[in-house]
């Protein structure tokens, strides 16, 4: 049997809490008002926390739904009749789903709940479980446990169902419960109760048997030490950090959508890079062709860039660059008056500066001779002229009046 730390917490929240230490069953230490003390044996032992039976209501209620996130959305809306409280100051704990549809709920009140775990976490007691205190009764099966000890009084009516019993009441109380239930236990096992305190229930009681049980905080203690524990309380915002698991049902469906997402984005990403891959191939074979337009003589394209760059120092080391530009300046101005022109190539050889262009018409290129004719120092010849896809391509070699 674990080691176990049981902490008896009181219905009034200013009020002392009892604990008891026990190891293999058997008390080692006890007290009713000094935390500090109880948390001196937190160390190796389960911690415990048992809420009052008058400050928890256990019941049962039928949820169609099967989806956890959906029963608990439920859950609160089903009981709001049932309870005199704002659901919204309420703490709901749901056990799991039986055959009939229906779930066990046991309902405390928050801020209750809450200052019962500020009050333990300041002491240095951060519990295991927390239990509503009938459920931690020996599981009675089909039949009850009724226990007691000075200050409490007990009824476990089933697995997941029980309540705290006012000892002055007790006949008329039970006989309540048992006129309430859907099945009557056939026996009631007695732990601190004596069969004559139910003499006044007079006939009908089922077959009553006294146990030889220890003290309630003992017979408590031994029960809750391995579990399982039936209904626990931590749940939802009062589960301990350490322990939360995510619901993967509740979050199949973003993570799905994330990562569509995702896959996405990275396909856009991939298909924009490849884009631009092709793009770039296009850009340097449209620079290779220029380049090999240009100067003819170059029959291998490495880098075409560079290689423009080599040529065109070539041509100022060997001084022909004035040449060159001039030409080429006289051809930029007597262009820049004509509109929808396109350079399909330029070469320079020997002095002279051919263009390879495309015009919207025959008419262009007269127009672009008149105008070098009309410049001093430069001379120009229109080649052949061709009709291809709705435009005109032809050559105009520009010269040096003297060339």
């Amino acid at each position: 049997m674990r080691p176990v730390l049981l902490l008896r917490l009181p219905s009034a929240p200013a009020s002392a809490i009892a604990w008891l230490a026990c190891d293999d069953g058997q008390p080692v230490a006890r007290g009713s008002d000094a935390l500090n003390e109880a948390a001196a044996h937190a160390g190796g032992r389960r911690i415990v926390a048992l809420v009052p039976g008058d400050s928890v209501l256990l019941t049962r209620v039928a949820v169609p739904s099967r989806k956890p996130h959906h029963i608990r959305q439920a859950v609160p809306f089903l009981l709001e009749e049932q309870l005199a409280a704002d659901v919204a100051s309420l703490h709901f704990a749901i056990g799991p789903r039986t055959a009939d549809g229906s779930v066990a709920v046991a309902v405390v009140d928050r801020a209750l709940l809450t200052q019962w775990l500020a009050t333990l976490v300041e002491a240095g007691l951060d519990p295991d479980v927390l239990l509503p205190e009938p459920l931690a009764l020996p599981d009675p099966g089909a039949n009850w446990v009724l226990a007691g000890d000075d200050t409490r009084l007990l009824l476990r009516s089933g697995p997941l169902a029980g309540c705290a019993l006012d000892r002055d009441a007790l006949p008329q109380l039970l006989r309540a419960a048992l006129a309430e239930a859907a099945v009557a236990p056939a026996s009631i096992t007695l732990c601190g109760v004596a069969a004559a305190e139910l003499e006044a229930c007079g006939d009908g009681l089922p077959e009553l048997r006294v146990s030889s049980a220890p003290d309630l905080a003992t017979l408590l203690a031994r029960h809750a030490a391995d579990g399982p524990d039936p209904l626990d309380l931590r749940q939802g915002p009062f589960a301990r950090f350490q322990e939360r698991q995510v619901a993967w049902r509740d979050w199949r469906r973003p993570l799905l959508l994330a990562v569509c997402l995702l896959l996405l984005l990275f396909g856009q990403r991939g298909w924009q890079v490849q884009q631009l891959e092709r793009e770039s191939a296009r850009l340097q074979a449209e620079l290779a062709g220029t380049l090999q337009a240009t100067f003819p003589d170059i029959t291998r394209v490495v880098d075409p860039e560079a290689q423009m760059r080599q040529r065109l120092e070539q041509l100022r080391s060997a001084g022909g660059d004035d040449r060159f530009l001039e030409l080429l300046a006289a051809a930029a101005d007597a262009l820049a008056e004509e509109p929808g022109w396109q350079l399909a190539g330029l070469s320079y050889q020997e002095g002279a500066l051919r263009l390879q262009l495309r015009m919207p018409g025959f008419d262009h290129f007269e127009r672009l001779r008149g105008r070098f004719a009309a410049r001093t120092g430069v001379v120009a010849e229109v080649g052949s002229l061709g009709s291809v896809d709705g435009a005109v391509r032809g050559s105009v070699t520009v010269r040096g009046a003297g060339a």
